[in-house]
């Protein structure tokens, strides 16, 4: 029997709703929506430990630590909007009593979107925050130690501007109205946007992988022209460990956030060749598994690279700073060491 609805004053035909219906119900487009919930559930207690625990021990430079916060509170905004759409997608097979209730509401995607679009692209721009950060961090080696606490105040509110500018352009004439069963898919009206969205963000990720390739190795080269300035060394030394991490960050980042580009921008233009039932196009569009996946193993990949480079630096430190004791280097060092001793115990007590 054929049925109707209206949502938000949007008129449907019962064959809409129906095929919504059969989209939901699709084995492959519910798994991935229960095995996106739960990598989302799981990502919040990891990325809040990194984030306000973990990072927190690395002595980073406080403009830096602050933008590295930034970004990892982008992805848990990110996790917690995926958690509570993938929740409400798998509820919804179980308490929907008509075809019609299988779609959103309308009002929430609205809010939903916006939060979801924030999660794509506020890493991204904070990316390139952190990049002008340590390049200025760079410029000024020799007393950015000391500098005031203002470089990643400021980075960190214009990324936040130009993440909402992104939203806006992306939404700003978008009704959301467009009756839908997913809080993740992209309205139709705004697909051309997020087409040019995709593409820039993509290359916005290439030119952040390389400019921190390019930002270690003139630290590095830059480090051995400053042995004798302990200040600058120091600043530098920290330089090479932050740009390092941020490299590593690139990496993961480009690798997952480039896929999930390249996956949105192919069943966008070319959805067709995969599949021709308009269902089954649907429910791939509709299948959101790379961010969650990323979400949750940019965590544990981080807190691992953290441990990896501290572990490094303190092995490092600890060789520089040891002596050697034998060979002839070690009976020098012993020499100086006895006459050291000699002459401290010579040297009568302050009354």
């Amino acid at each position: 029997m054929s049925v109707s609805s209206t949502i938000n004053g949007t008129f449907l035909a019962g064959a809409s709703c129906t095929l919504f219906r059969q989209i939901v119900n699709k084995p492959l487009y519910y798994c991935t929506q229960v095995l996106s919930f739960f990598l989302s559930l799981v990502a919040i207690p990891i990325l809040i430990y990194f984030a306000f625990f973990k990072l927190k021990k690395a002595r980073f430079n406080r403009n830096v630590l602050l933008l590295y916060r930034m970004y990892f509170g982008v992805i848990l905004t990110s996790v917690g909007n995926s958690t509570v759409a993938f929740g409400h997608h798998i509820v919804t097979l179980w308490i929907a009593k008509s075809d019609c209730d299988y779609l959103v509401d309308t009002g929430k995607l609205r809010g939903m979107q916006i939060l979801g679009i924030i999660g794509i692209s506020g890493p991204s721009v904070f990316m390139q925050g952190i990049i002008i950060e340590r390049l200025i961090a760079l410029a000024r080696a020799k007393f950015y130690e000391n500098s005031m606490f203002l470089v990643g105040p400021v980075i960190a509110l214009f990324s936040c501007i130009a993440t909402g500018a992104l939203v806006v352009y992306l939404f700003i004439d978008e009704t959301f109205t467009e009756p839908t069963f997913s809080y993740v898919l992209i309205p139709s009206t705004s697909g051309p946007k997020m087409n040019y969205l995709c593409w820039g963000l993509l290359g916005a990720n290439f030119i952040d992988l390389v400019a921190n390739l390019a930002m270690e190795k003139v630290n590095t080269c830059i480090r051995k022209r400053y042995l004798n300035t302990l200040s600058t060394r120091y600043q530098l030394e920290e330089n090479i460990f932050a740009t390092r991490f941020s490299f590593f960050l690139s990496l993961i980042h480009l690798a997952f956030f480039s896929f999930y580009y390249v996956i949105t921008l192919t069943l966008r233009y070319r959805g067709t060749w995969f599949v021709d039932d308009s269902a089954d196009l649907m429910a791939l569009r509709g299948i959101f598994l790379t961010i969650p996946t990323y979400n949750l193993l940019i965590g544990f990949f981080s807190i691992w690279k953290l441990n990896s480079l501290t572990g490094k630096k303190k092995q490092k430190l600890d060789s520089e700073v040891a002596l050697q004791y034998t060979g002839p280097e070690g009976t020098k060092n012993y020499e100086v060491f006895y006459t050291w001793s000699s002459a401290t115990n010579k040297i009568a007590p302050i009354n």
